[in-house]
């Protein structure tokens, strides 16, 4: 494991010290916040409507007039209206009101549901009649020359099967339709068309068999359900957007940490087989080792948190290393980094120091370090420097007497093991 953690040190120190990692970590948030600030610019704005022909051609007479009927602008408008509306009921209240859908209808809310699914069509239904041969009908959606183009493109054509109103004698299936479209032709345009193909033919077969629709549609109808979720505290209603977005969310979020940590790791891993350094760290650890220590490097943070959880942490680079060469006190080594800053018009620290357990001295710190001995801690030399067996001890001392687990030697360990040091010791001594 030693080994293991040798090599994660070195990865790490090899990576966070370069000229694009460090420009890395400043540029992603400027970049993530231009994002933030235009890509909801850019679904606000409304893109232009579709208008166009879609050319039918139908021999059972019966599809044509279903179809110009399910593609009004007005019932189009009316359904995406529907489905806005279904969304919010589905969406929890807190989310609702911070995307701007608070209340049914929520004018922002409604304007990127808009601006998401676009412009409401105009599409105008032309029935082809059946002298015109199927070919040629497809050459008006092949036009490319601004001046071949009519001011109403031709943008699909749909032919309709013979039997897809009424079977054929002996048939056990009902016709369908086919569909051709114009080149780059909206989805949403194609989904449209297809649904309304389909309620026009539904439609023409339930009335060329005598049965009135509305009925059908009561008797196959069944409303969803809200489910609710019960638990000890009571019941609410089901999240199942959450639900869905909340994986999802951790899936994205892993795969981009994975691709990127992958590509950066095997692009090291290349570069120092090329300059044969693997093949001196492979004489000194295995390639299993050598993998997990890089791996372990790449998702390392370079935080020294002398304080404890509670104070500032910092991010170190090389800089620290060489000011903490000359002097190897981790105090001193901050002091000098956090003046530099401060002379180059950096800020304060934006957690401010602990005041409830002060630090310790030199003097204090080998008091320490000899009272962690004496209770059996390896620690090494009692030089006054809390390096990482010292930490380990005092985490070690912090749990069995109850104190927060943070590794930091200051005032109430240090008291702690006095007071037991004086409670042990023989009456008269």
């Amino acid at each position: 494991m030693k080994k293991v953690i040798r090599v994660a040190k070195r990865e790490f120190v090899a990576t966070a010290g370069t000229k694009a990692f460090i420009l890395g970590i400043l540029v992603l948030p400027l970049v993530i916040g231009a994002l933030m600030l235009v890509i909801p610019r850019m679904a606000m704005e409304d893109p232009p409507a579709i208008e166009g022909r879609v050319a039918v051609i139908d021999p059972t007479g019966r599809v044509a007039a279903g179809l110009s009927a399910y593609l009004e602008p007005a019932r189009i408008a009316q359904r995406r209206r529907q489905a806005f509306e279904r969304m919010q009921e589905a969406m929890p209240p807190a989310l609702r009101t911070a995307s701007g859908m608070g209340g049914r209808g929520g004018s922002a809310g409604r304007k990127v549901a808009g601006s998401l699914a676009g412009a409401v069509p105009r599409l105008e239904i032309v029935a082809i009649g059946a002298g015109i041969g199927v070919e040629q009908a497809k050459q008006a959606l092949t036009a490319a020359a601004p001046q071949e183009r009519p001011a109403r493109p031709d943008l699909a054509l749909v032919v309709v099967h013979q039997d897809a109103v009424q079977r054929q004698p002996g048939a056990d299936r009902f016709g369908t339709y086919d569909l051709f479209v114009r080149a780059k032709l909206d989805d949403r345009v194609i989904e449209e068309i297809q649904d309304g193909l389909r309620d026009s033919i539904v439609g023409a077969r339930l009335s060329q068999a005598g049965l009135d629709r509305t009925q059908i549609d009561a008797l196959t109808t069944v409303g969803r359900v809200k489910s609710r979720t019960v638990t000890a505290q009571g019941e609410g209603r089901t999240n199942e957007v959450l639900n869905r977005l909340i994986p999802m969310a951790l899936m994205a979020l892993l795969l981009m940490s994975v691709l990127t940590s992958g590509q950066y790791l095997l692009t090291t891993t290349v570069e120092e087989k090329t300059n044969r350094v693997v093949e001196v760290l492979l004489s000194a650890v295995s390639p299993m080792e050598l993998m997990a220590g890089k791996i372990l490097g790449q998702f390392a943070v370079g935080l020294l948190m002398l304080a404890g959880p509670r104070g500032p942490a910092f991010l170190t680079t090389r800089n620290f290393d060489v000011i903490y060469g000359y002097n190897a006190a981790e105090s001193y080594g901050l002091a000098i980094a956090h003046l530099s800053d401060r002379l180059r018009g950096g800020l304060p620290f934006a957690t401010p120091w602990p005041t409830d357990d002060p630090g310790l001295s030199r003097a204090e710190r080998r008091e320490l370090q000899t009272l962690l001995a004496a209770r059996g801690h390896e620690i090494g030399e009692i030089d006054g420097m809390l390096g990482d067996k010292s930490r380990v001890a005092v985490r070690l001392e912090q749990s069995r007497l109850g104190q927060p687990v943070n590794g930091r030697g200051g005032q109430k360990v240090l008291q702690a093991l006095r007071a037991e040091g004086e409670a042990q010791r023989p009456a008269g001594r």
